[in-house]
């Protein structure tokens, strides 16, 4: 179901519904400033079951999408050096690969058996607001438009067939809309958070803290990075 919210003003009593299907072990999806994301609480096995379920060819490791440093740290191993280099780029468009912390929740730990995690601080009310009322970080994945054309079904009964999804990559090969997310995972959400029209800044950059020596950039995406 879609949920139609001001960006800026979001309606707690959506934000609960939201948070209350993630608790149930269910998924929804909402705008960060860089794409749309899949998200479910960290907590739930069924709801990181079903996240896993979507992409299992893009990345090792899944997203967790933080409201601070500090709550990142419970979850993924972040030495002292590593945070002073945080500190410098957060909050905005950039993913930080960690070394899962060892008492990270074993739904997380379970799943593609990797001891690696990627951790986001997006910039925007909207994921503030949503983190606020949960009070847990949320374990996401990416809307890409690869991921929407690998989950897509030529039934005739649905509009956006493979075809026409094609034709859209072509046109716009970055960007996702509400409408076509809904068409192809609503029998698979709960919840789609839609604050209307959006610009995306584009990819995060991303940047792998999980080896010794300085970390290294994997992808230069959005966000400025220098050391």
């Amino acid at each position: 179901m879609i949920y139609y919210i001001v960006a800026e003003n979001p309606d707690d009593r959506i934000l609960k519904r939201a948070r209350d299907a993630m608790d149930a072990g269910e998924l929804i999806i909402f705008p960060t400033e860089t794409n749309w994301v899949f998200a479910t609480s960290p907590f739930s096995k069924d709801g990181v079951k079903k996240l896993d379920q979507l992409d299992t060819y893009s990345s090792k490791y899944l997203t967790l999408i933080c409201s601070s440093i500090s709550q990142a740290s419970k979850y993924a191993f972040i030495s002292d050096n590593s945070y002073k280099i945080l500190k410098r780029f957060l909050v905005g468009p950039y993913k930080f690969i960690f070394n899962l912390h060892k008492e990270s929740p074993k739904s997380v730990r379970s799943i593609r058996k990797s001891e690696k995690i990627a951790i986001r601080i997006p910039n925007t009310i909207l994921t503030e607001r949503l983190l606020n009322c949960c009070d847990y970080p949320l374990m996401t994945i990416a809307a890409t438009r690869e991921l929407l054309l690998s989950n897509n079904s030529d039934d005739s009964s649905i509009c956006y067939t493979k075809e026409y999804l094609e034709k859209l990559t072509i046109l716009n090969p970055e960007m996702v809309y509400s409408y076509e997310l809904e068409e192809v995972f609503g029998h698979r959400i709960k919840i789609l958070l839609d604050p209307g029209e959006l610009t995306f800044l584009g990819p995060c950059s991303v940047i792998d803290f999980t080896e010794e020596g300085p970390p290294l950039i994997t992808r230069d995406g959005a966000g400025k990075v220098s050391f």
